[in-house]
């Protein structure tokens, strides 16, 4: 076999950037030659040295330093792997960035757009961070010119998906150049006089159609060249007249620029005949001539886009004006049907639609001497039409009277959130999706929701130069009422340079300093910029000691204000009130209740950052910050009712496939909406099949759940006084200015109808009361030395930073520059035995893993759970064969996990460091996101060198079976269940897990997750759970009741109460009944059984399993 050519000297390897290339055409080479085997590490010495040979004759004289000491076709290999693969994440973070950035703009043609990005995410996909084949499309989509745009909305109109690949066959085919744009074509008819009737019943012998005779026919070939060419000598030789003649008719075509004349489409006119009646500019004429849709109404139109200044030509060398193209929706009987590529004709006497492009998106039309009448299949007189339409003369025009979905001039107004005229002309220019827009500023709601006092005279001020310069931020707040979700503050944080806005909503002032550490971090990340300037007023949470030590030590200078000088922080100042007027006016427009304002703000806030700004003319902050253009197509009337499709498998064949909903705001993260549950304010979902009804509002949707009641009134729990001591200690700081508002009420909601209160039931106090009188674990440090049981706090604590000594956990080192530091708490616990007595006081010092950021201080967070099952299995088998059971507990487990990773941490509390040192953690730590995993890894390791296999059926079950000996172990995170048939195996494997970790031998099984474990005499084994019995480990028996009463959990009554309270005393009066494993069964044996539409309120049936093993139940 002859030997494949080498590779081109100008294509031999030299660096990283045409590695991928290289590796790809050196591969084949070695495949072609039979010694690939021999990189791969196997095959004999002659096919090695053929491979490394041929590899090393590849690559350019500047690389050999890298292959010259490796003497195998294998290290040569891994060798360049190593040096010329970079898969590291700032590598794939650049070529995603640039890959979102790429436009066509920048290239010469079509085919060299497509493989730049074919390159970029093959790439991605040889350092393991493959793309999908939707993120695909819209990177090709993302990059396309606006020459495409009329492309873009008939493949998005064409009720399917494409591939990657089709939509690069698609691009490629049409090879559409920058100078380049689709011709349109479309009838435009004059009136003809009434003498001119006469004449609808003449017939052509040509072609078919009426209207003309033979001699006349457009369609004969003679006549129709030469009608061509006169009209191309005309146009050469005058300029076309703009006005048509009464009683002629003509047609009209979209002509292209004058240098590209010869290209005119000429379009037959069948619709020649004036309407019996005066036509309305709303009503709609079907015609056979037109090659498009067209309307004089640009209302119709949604997701207009500019093509520039087109003409339509008539046959008598007339012209109309059209700039623009959109979609279009008609109303029919069943629903509604979508145009796409309607053009927008200003001085047309009616709207037109196609025969020719309803036919090609499936339509089939009937036309008798009564009207047409258009189907949805093409079928021959389906029993129900779409459409009709009447004969209006000669002429078709649709029946329906009311037939497009029409776009009010102020629809565009309260999809946006009520922005001011000016900016929403301003925006309008800026993004992509606006509609018409009102002539004048005078909408009720927005002087019901924004009337202020006249503005006083102020001076400029100029933006930051960059990111994150300078920040703003504010609390506002207490608002009342709580909203939904009992949130009672707005936290707002601006970026000077962008203005871009994010948002916080708070329960309690004090998580103030920990949303802002959230912020820096998403902030840091997003825009690459590191915070400088932080400007705030003087509230206390910004003040305290933790917060001005944190801005110190990061390096943020921090600004505030001079008391009752909010002039000073007027960005924050005014933010919160363009917020609030805007969240304001939306539910006043909306008619929902006032406890809907954390969803208006949210929405305020993603409405804002997408409408233009003083600052930043010519853009919006959201474009600013992420360097994309905005469309807002998407959005929609805050407030309005919305249906979302049921997926079929969640419905059955006869129920709804749409459910109501309100629409609350939008998903930031995701292509989806949100929507509110009518029934229950406090659920949303995510749906991305929705429908809107935006000419209905809010207001009576919760009319049946929402009272009329005060807000003293209200059923909210109400947040508790703040008791803030902070040990304040005033630093160094640049005083500016402001007076923050101590309270902040919504005005009352818009009047609507007297509705009867609607009160709880007195026996949910008694809930309530129980809820927040559980649980007396303190959360912080002051508390728990505050408390009662001081002693075994501080006890516990010490004992914790004892072990973390002695596990050589961290090292003590200076505070790095520039670095991430996690913060730290301690986490206080009451370890309880099975009847819920407390055995142990553990105070556990945790890292606050949210701050810690993907790819830089972890990258894989996974590690598996015991399951009950495999639990409940071994009970069953060691009750069958006589095994031994004991639990152990590796005290501090996660601290013994190994860090790939560097982490920073700031000092615990009770930990005495001088203040520019940190913790250089060395071993994982509780709270860490990856040490779960670090510790599963080193047990796993630990057990499988001690010749343990692992289940492939659950990951946390280890064994050893012979037919002598038989061991299991199980891993419930930190703590250990032994079986076993020998004594001997369960001492040896307790000895050497001794040599490497720290543990306690509890003995024999007693209490196992809250299940007490009794062993009798006779060698029966009973589980039980009357300490823990509410957590339903081991009842399958109350599963339905559980699970059926849960539907309720919104909706309740006083039925469900006392069905609630009879699973209670079930429970009570069962609570001693246990689970028996004994000898005499060790086959599995299963029972199923189900019922037939049991459920009373929506008929679905319920079905139901049990598998026993040794004479009890095990799943």
């Amino acid at each position: 076999m002859p030997s494949a050519p080498n590779i081109p000297a100008e294509d031999k390897l030299e660096g990283a950037g045409d590695y991928a290339n290289w590796k790809f055409a050196m591969e084949l080479m070695l495949r072609h030659d039979r010694c690939w085997e021999a990189v791969m590490g196997e095959g004999n010495q002659d096919m090695n040295e053929r491979a490394r040979t041929k590899i090393c004759l590849n690559v350019k004289p500047s690389v050999y330093p890298h292959v010259r000491d490796h003497q195998t076709a294998k290290g040569v290999w891994d060798s360049l792997e190593k040096v010329f693969n970079d898969k590291s994440t700032v590598r794939r973070m650049t070529i995603q960035r640039s890959l979102h950035r790429i436009q066509l703009e920048s290239f010469s043609n079509i085919e060299a757009y497509l493989t730049e990005i074919k390159s970029g995410c093959q790439t991605l996909s040889d350092l393991g961070s493959p793309m999908n084949d939707q993120a695909i499309c819209d990177v090709i989509l993302g990059g396309l010119t606006s020459d495409y745009a009329p492309m873009i909305m008939v493949l998005d109109g064409a009720g399917r998906t494409l591939t990657s690949e089709e939509l690069t066959s698609t691009l490629m085919t049409s090879r559409i150049k920058k100078s380049e744009t689709p011709e349109a074509a479309a009838l435009y008819s004059s009136q003809r006089n009434e003498q001119n009737q006469q004449q609808s019943n003449i017939v052509c012998y040509n072609c078919g159609h009426p209207y003309h005779i033979a001699k006349d026919c457009k369609k004969n070939p003679k006549k129709e060249q030469n009608q061509k060419n006169n009209h191309y000598k005309s146009n050469k030789q005058k300029k076309p007249s703009s006005t048509k003649k009464s009683g002629e008719s003509g047609f009209v075509v979209l002509s292209e620029d004058e240098s590209d004349k010869e290209r005119t489409l000429y379009t037959v006119a069948l619709f020649t005949d004036k309407p019996k009646t005066k036509p309305a500019r709303d009503g709609w004429f079907i015609d056979s001539g037109a090659s498009s849709h067209m309307t004089c109404e640009s209302d119709h139109l949604e997701k207009i886009q500019f093509i520039g200044d087109r003409e339509i030509m008539a046959a008598d060398d007339g012209k109309l004006a059209c700039n623009s193209i959109g979609e279009m929706r008609l109303r029919h009987r069943t629903g509604e049907q979508k145009f796409g590529n309607v053009l927008h004709v200003p001085t047309l006497a009616v709207n037109l639609l196609s025969v020719g492009k309803m036919a090609e998106n499936g339509c089939t039309l009937v036309f008798d001497n009564h009207g047409c009448r258009v189907y949805s299949q093409k079928v021959v007189e389906p029993p129900n039409p779409l459409m009709s339409a009447s004969k209006d003369g000669a002429l078709y025009k649709l029946d329906m009277p009311e037939t497009a979905f029409k776009t009010t001039d102020w629809l565009w107004h309260r999809r946006l959130g009520h922005p001011s005229l000016q900016v929403l002309k301003k925006t309008k220019e800026s993004v992509t999706g606006i509609g018409t827009l009102p002539s004048e500023d005078h909408c009720r709601t927005c002087l019901e929701g924004k009337m202020a006092r006249l503005p006083f005279p102020k001076g400029g001020s100029t933006p930051a130069a960059e990111k994150l310069k300078l920040v703003h931020s504010d609390l506002c707040g207490p608002i009342s009422p709580a909203s939904w979700s009992g949130m009672r503050y707005v936290l707002t944080f601006t970026d000077d340079c962008t203005r871009k806005v994010l948002v916080y909503f708070l329960k309690h002032k004090s998580e103030t300093f920990e949303k802002f550490q959230e912020f820096k971090s998403r902030m840091e990340l997003e825009s690459g910029n590191k915070l400088k300037c932080l400007r705030t007023d003087n509230d206390k949470v910004y003040l305290s000691t933790e917060c001005q030590e944190f801005l110190k030590n990061h390096g943020i200078s921090h600004e505030t204000t001079v008391e009752y000088t909010p002039e000073q922080n007027g960005v924050s100042e005014r933010m919160n009130r363009t917020l609030l007027d805007k969240a304001r006016t939306m539910l006043l427009d909306a008619g929902l209740d006032q406890r809907y304002w954390a969803e208006a703000v949210s929405t305020s806030v993603y409405l804002r950052n997408r409408l233009e700004t003083a600052p930043l003319p010519g853009t919006t902050p959201e474009e600013a910050w992420s360097g994309k253009p905005v469309d807002v197509s998407h959005l929609r009337i805050f407030g309005c009712d919305a249906y979302a499709h049921i997926p079929k498998e969640k419905r059955g064949k006869l129920d709804p496939k749409a459910e109501r909903y309100i629409f609350p705001g939008y998903c930031e993260k995701s292509k989806a909406y949100r929507l509110g549950s009518v029934s229950n304010p406090t659920k949303t979902i995510k749906a991305r099949d929705v429908r809107f009804i935006e000419d209905t509002e809010g207001q009576d949707v919760l009319q049946d759940y929402v009272s009329d009641q005060t807000p003293d009134e209200q059923k909210n729990p109400a947040a508790p006084e703040e008791i803030v001591t902070p040990n304040i200690q005033p630093k160094a700081t640049t005083n500016i200015s402001k007076n923050s508002d101590s309270q902040m009420q919504l005005a009352p909601r818009y009047p609507s109808r007297q509705r009867k209160e609607v009160r709880d039931p007195d026996f949910i106090y008694f809930t309530d009361l129980a809820y927040f009188s559980a649980g007396n674990e303190p959360s912080t440090v002051e508390e728990a030395l505050a408390s009662e049981d001081s002693p075994q706090w501080e006890r516990a604590m010490s004992e914790e930073l004892a072990a973390l000594r002695e596990n050589e956990t961290w090292d003590i080192v200076a505070r790095p520059v520039g670095s991430n530091v996690v913060q730290c708490k301690w986490v206080f616990k009451i370890k309880c035995g099975s009847d819920g007595s407390a055995q142990r006081y553990k105070a556990r010092l945790v890292a606050r893993g949210f701050s810690q950021r993907q790819g830089i201080d972890y990258n894989e967070t996974f590690a598996p759970v015991a399951r009950h099952t495999t639990l409940r299995l071994l009970f069953a088998t060691a009750a069958e064969l006589d095994l031994l059971h004991y639990h152990w507990d590796v005290q501090t487990a996660f601290l013994n996990g190994d860090l790939e990773e560097t982490i920073y941490m700031e000092p615990p509390k009770g930990l005495k460091v001088d203040n520019n040192n940190v913790c250089k953690l060395k071993k994982s730590l509780y709270g860490l996101k990856q040490s779960p995993r670090s510790w599963n890894q080193k047990i796993d390791c630990f057990l499988k060198i001690n010749n343990l296999c692992q289940s492939q059926h659950d990951p946390c079950l280890y064994f050893r079976v012979t037919n002598e000996i038989k061991l299991y172990v199980l891993i419930f995170v930190d703590d250990l269940f032994v079986f076993s048939s020998n004594p001997r195996e369960i001492l040896t494997l307790k000895e050497k897990l001794q040599e490497s970790f720290k543990i306690r031998d509890l003995g024999p099984i007693q209490d196992c997750l809250g299940v007490k474990v009794c062993q009798s005499d006779a060698g029966t084994i009973s589980l039980n759970q009357e300490g823990y019995i509410d957590k339903l480990l081991l009842r399958p028996d109350i599963t339905y009741a559980v699970s059926y009463l849960s539907q309720f959990h919104h909706g309740y009554s006083e039925a469900h109460w006392t069905a609630a309270k009879r699973v209670l005393r079930y429970l009570k009066e069962t609570k001693n009944f246990s689970l028996i494993f004994r000898k005499g069964q060790p086959e599995p044996v299963g029972f199923a059984d189900a019922d037939w539409g049991g459920d009373h309120v929506d008929r679905k049936s319920f079905t139901g399993f049990v598998f026993t093993v040794s004479h009890a139940a095990v799943s």
